[in-house]
């Protein structure tokens, strides 16, 4: 974003609301708008984003001048990211909502817009991936697919805690 300071043929967009997991997004939060995996924009969010309290973000287009990646291209789709900075985790799954203007970048354009981020199912593994295939295995492991089981098949069992049971 180092062009951002003077962006070129900006996109103005206006978040009116911003929610993570139902949960409306803190101070020191962040909201990043992406062409594709280019950040092309952000904003830091400063108290509880409603109607009088709107966060503004300003997307920068490529010029021709600048590094290939450092602004978007007019006619690709909008995308949004949080970075939940309590938890320090980044999470894409992020629905807008358009209330003026459109899901694609326009110059000199402008939108206003919801968002909620999260799982669009709420159903998530037991390592926190929303429709992720992980599961806690015999031993409570997320993920450990009994690999701490021993030989007898014992929890963390070290082939010693049963008689017989290598016997053949």
């Amino acid at each position: 974003l180092a062009e951002s300071a003077n962006p070129y043929l900006p996109m103005n967009i206006t978040i009116t609301s911003a929610q993570l997991g139902g949960a409306d997004l803190e101070t020191g939060d962040e909201i990043g708008i992406f062409d594709g995996n280019v950040c092309v924009g952000f904003g830091v969010v400063n108290g509880t984003i409603y109607k009088l309290n709107l966060l503004a973000i300003v997307a920068s287009a490529q010029e021709s001048s600048w590094p290939a990646g450092t602004g978007f291209t007019a006619g690709h789709t909008i995308s949004y990211r949080f970075w939940d900075a309590s938890a320090g985790t980044e999470t894409s799954q992020v629905v807008a909502t358009y209330l003026q203007g459109n899901e694609v970048f326009t110059t000199q354009g402008s939108a206003f817009i919801s968002l909620t981020g999260g799982c669009p199912s709420a159903i998530y593994d037991c390592a926190g991936v929303c429709d992720g295939a992980a599961v806690v295995d015999d031993c409570g492991i997320c993920g450990g697919q009994n690999a701490s089981k021993d030989e007898c098949g014992i929890c963390g069992g070290d082939n010693s805690s049963c008689s017989g049971c290598l016997d053949n």
